[in-house]
């Protein structure tokens, strides 16, 4: 059950895990700060749910936000890269099986790869 949150651009991902919280308990959250967006899994539709009703449309940090469905609706997640990937490398390395909706590579305070 993916959301997807935009507009506010000042906060973190630790931010977007509490605004969550009260809702539903956070599984996984992605935080796009240069796009303003981020995407949260909830623990069950209904909570989900509950978390779209009481936060789509609330101003948070002096913004209007939208809180919605994801459009995403599947992943792979690949951890311990080594430090020269890129966006582009992963893309190109993973576009043989298939589309690719949108590609991130996190990386740690240093700026190197998750």
């Amino acid at each position: 059950k993916q959301w997807y949150q935009r507009r506010v651009r000042d906060v973190d991902e630790e931010w977007l895990r509490e605004l969550f919280k009260p809702h539903s308990e956070v599984s996984e959250g992605f935080l796009h700060k240069e796009k303003g967006f981020g995407f949260v899994r909830c623990e069950t539709r209904a909570s989900a749910l509950k978390a779209k009703t009481e936060l789509d449309h609330s101003l948070q940090k002096g913004k209007n936000i939208r809180v919605k469905f994801s459009t995403v609706q599947s992943y792979v997640k690949i951890t311990n890269l080594p430090p020269f990937v890129s966006v582009e490398l992963l893309e190109s390395a993973f576009s043989q099986f298939g589309e690719i909706e949108m590609c991130h590579v996190g990386c740690d305070e240093k700026g190197s790869p998750k």
